[in-house]
């Protein structure tokens, strides 16, 4: 727990003093960014949670993520997924075989501990540089009004030698919670994306009626229609007539 209390010196704030997401970086970590991020989640604890359970959602919320699946479950609390991102820039997919720990903390918060590890049913390949998650948590706590208090922890060996590479990488590190955090909002269905839903909803809903008001005509809608057309026009020029005769 130590390691995601932002009092600790190592820590320094990134982020700006009124952004919804406040975001450290360590200090003592130059090569690979080590971040953590904290910020509340319009959504309830239970479904943020389940989202960092289920591998196969994992693109919902990780915008570097192209595929992810579970390769072994060790026991009720622990399993293996391997996840492999898009191209990153200028270099080639990367791929990683993570164990991932579910745990509870005290106070009732639940934490998702990722770390590096292998497994033989996805040895390395010519596809994809092999990268490691050196430290990685998610830790869910309940928040006031049915909401989510998310803290994010991560640090990422990329598997890129170059220093333009390890650059690029420790930016995106740097820059991601907030998107991040918005992500997991939307995956979960926090209330501002659930109105949004709602609005659709009722906008297709009235898309449609107005499709039906305009469907083909029948032959007798089209006949009573040309016969009030007659009639207004008949009406019109019988006025026109009582104009022209009232100026005389």
């Amino acid at each position: 727990e130590a390691l995601i209390d932002e009092r600790d010196p190592r820590w320094t704030q990134i982020s700006e003093d009124g952004a919804r997401t406040k975001v450290w970086r360590r200090k003592d970590n130059e090569k690979h960014a080590c971040v953590l991020a904290k910020g509340i989640i319009d959504a309830p604890p239970d479904k943020v949670y389940a989202l960092f359970a289920d591998a196969k959602r994992a693109k919902e919320f990780n915008e570097f993520c192209d595929e992810c699946h579970d390769i072994a479950r060790l026991d009720e609390q622990t399993k293996v997924s391997w996840s492999a991102t898009k191209n990153f820039g200028p270099f080639r997919p990367r791929d990683f075989v993570t164990l991932c720990h579910f745990t509870k903390m005290k106070g009732g918060a639940r934490c998702v501990v990722n770390r590096a590890t292998t497994h033989p049913l996805r040895p390395v390949t010519e596809k994809y540089a092999r990268g490691a998650i050196l430290l990685a948590a998610n830790v869910v706590e309940p928040a006031p009004n049915g909401r989510t208090r998310l803290t994010l922890l991560t640090q990422i060996d990329p598997a890129i030698d170059s220093k333009v590479g390890t650059k690029m990488n420790n930016a995106l590190v740097v820059r991601s919670p907030g998107a991040f955090f918005t992500a997991v909002e939307k995956a979960a269905g926090g209330s501002s994306y659930r109105k949004k839903a709602a609005a659709g909803v009722a906008a297709a809903a009235t898309a449609a009626g107005v499709s039906y008001l305009r469907r083909p005509l029948s032959e007798s809608d089209r006949r009573a229609r040309a016969a009030a057309l007659r009639r207004r026009n008949a009406e019109q020029v019988r006025n026109k007539r009582r104009r022209e005769k009232s100026r005389r």
